[in-house]
């Protein structure tokens, strides 16, 4: 799976994102049709089921109105489970999702963005289902971009970016902390 701002691939039509064969050639059952609006910056794959969760500073995927953020099943269709009902926030511009990670049976979304369902954040967690999850209290949370999200061995989360502080600590680009 690959996603960026292109739109073609070896000469065929992939608006955005594209599956490859084993051999590397354009898997053409995976349709994406007109594909999202803007830039998809982000991909998780779910290793359970195999749909893909993909984040980046786009309004809509094939025609249908999304939220920056979409779950498509494994034929490029739209996952109607999967739930982003609050639009990230940008106070300055467009928000863009840099970071998709499923931690866990919850799914952890980070990038550029500076609030959602009207709370101030810049890294969110949802259930399986994209629900918000309020539960998840990262206090000020971070100063800049989110853009990177990995759970180690034991159970502690990496957060990298483009950030100076963390909770108003001073930290430049890397955070640890317990999930």
């Amino acid at each position: 799976m690959a996603v960026g701002s292109f739109i073609y691939f070896s000469g065929a039509t992939a608006y955005r994102v594209l599956r490859l064969n084993q051999n590397g050639t354009l898997d053409t059952s995976f349709d994406t049709t007109t594909g999202f609006s803007g830039i998809p910056y982000s991909i998780f794959i779910q290793p359970d089921d195999g749909k893909i969760v993909l984040g980046g500073s786009f309004s809509s995927y094939k025609g249908s109105t999304v939220n920056s953020v979409v779950r498509i099943n494994t034929d490029a269709s739209i996952d109607p489970v999967f739930n982003i009902i609050d639009p990230f926030e940008k106070e300055s511009n467009v928000p863009n999702i840099w970071a998709i990670n499923k931690i866990n049976d919850k799914i952890l979304i980070g990038g550029a963005f500076d609030a959602y369902n009207n709370t101030s954040a810049n890294l969110i967690r949802t259930d399986i289902n994209g629900n918000y999850d309020s539960t998840f209290n990262i206090g000020t949370g971070f100063n800049g971009t989110i853009q990177t999200i990995f759970q180690q061995s034991d159970g502690k989360l990496l957060v990298g970016g483009s950030f100076t502080e963390y909770n108003g600590e001073s930290i430049v680009g890397l955070v640890r902390f317990d999930y």
